[in-house]
């Protein structure tokens, strides 16, 4: 017996199977009631339905084949990996300079020996925080970028 409604509480209580029209003149037979439909049945994609592809036939096409770097994106991909292997010494030295003028400021009596040298430690400590800051980011940006030219390159 093939039954139509349009309540669904009555379907799942009556019904042992679905047919389901799923486009493209397809009909396709589905064990159980409406709601085990629900479960059981496959979502096209919205770039299924963009295309008008149904979702049985996404898994017989190719996926797209990456592009290749171009020239240009190749020297960029190269730049930034020697720019990324260098951050790490750029930051080490900041952190040294850092940790010697912490232990010049830290003496007792710089600050009463040599009051211009003290509030330029202090001074250039802000700055190193400062660059230090700036090359954390630019490596975050470095290694966003790579990963923008690697998923090009596939």
């Amino acid at each position: 017996m093939l039954l139509v409604s349009h309540d669904r509480n009555f379907l799942d209580n009556l019904v042992t199977s679905v047919l389901a029209l799923e486009g493209d003149g397809r009909v396709q037979d589905y064990v159980g009631a409406y709601t085990d439909w629900l479960r059981q049945r496959t979502v096209p994609t919205p770039q299924e339905k963009k295309n008008g592809a149904s979702p049985g036939r996404s898994a017989v096409q190719e996926a797209p084949k990456p592009r290749k770097l171009t020239f240009k994106e190749q020297r960029e991909q190269e730049l930034l990996t020697a720019e990324l292997a260098a951050l790490p010494e750029q930051i080490a030295t900041l952190e040294k300079e850092q940790q010697a003028l912490e232990a010049r400021l830290a003496e007792p009596d710089f600050f009463t020996r040599n009051p211009e040298a003290f509030h330029a430690a202090a001074e250039r400590i802000t700055a190193i925080e400062n660059d230090q800051m700036a090359l954390l980011h630019r490596w975050e940006q470095v290694e966003e970028r790579l990963e923008e030219l690697g998923d090009v390159a596939g």
